[in-house]
This record gives C-alpha cells, sequence and structure tokens, in this order.
C-alpha cells in the first residue's frame, strides 16, 4: 500500500523542475517585471534568496 503511494508521487514529479531551462517559460525574474504593471508577479527564488 504505501509503495503505491510512493510510485503515485512519483508520478507527479517533473525533472524539468530541476534544469531552469527546461523551467524558463514559467519563471519570471525582476526583467519582466515591466509586464506586470498591478504588481501580481511573483519571483521565483531559491532558499537562499536568490533570483532563479
Amino acid at each position: 500500500m504505501a509503495s503505491d503511494l510512493v510510485a503515485f508521487l512519483h508520478a507527479l514529479t517533473d525533472n524539468c523542475i530541476n534544469d531552469r531551462e527546461c523551467m524558463a517559460p514559467w519563471i519570471i525574474d525582476s526583467d519582466d517585471l515591466a509586464t506586470y504593471p498591478d504588481g501580481s508577479a511573483i519571483i521565483a527564488t531559491d532558499r537562499q534568496a536568490n533570483e532563479l
């Protein structure tokens, strides 16, 4: 039963998340802020608060 749950969770994991180039179309950085004049953009950062 637990192995089924683990297998299901692995199926939800996308290896693209480990590759910035792969994630680039969905990452907003400070250079993109001008396209969000309402301030709704969320800047992706790592654990050290560095932009991704």
